[in-house]
C-alpha cells in the first residue's frame, strides 16, 4: 500500500510533520483490500496486456 510511498517516508515531509506536531499514524498490517479486493483484480487481470490509459479505462 502507500505507507511506502516516497511522499509518506521523505525526510522533509517527517520534518513538517514533526514541527507542525502532526502525528503519523500507520496503516494496519492487514487491510480488508489485500484480502479482497487486490486478489479478485489479479484473476480477473492475469495474463492481459493494456497498451493505453484507454484499454484500462472503461
Amino acid at each position: 500500500h502507500q505507507d511506502n510511498a516516497p511522499a509518506h517516508t521523505a525526510l522533509k515531509v517527517r520534518q513538517f510533520l514533526a514541527s507542525n506536531t502532526m502525528a503519523v499514524i500507520p496503516p494496519p498490517p492487514y487491510s480488508p483490500c489485500d484480502f479482497f479486493l487486490f486478489p479478485k483484480m489479479k484473476i480477473q487481470l492475469k495474463g492481459r496486456r493494456f497498451e493505453t490509459i484507454e484499454e484500462i479505462l472503461p
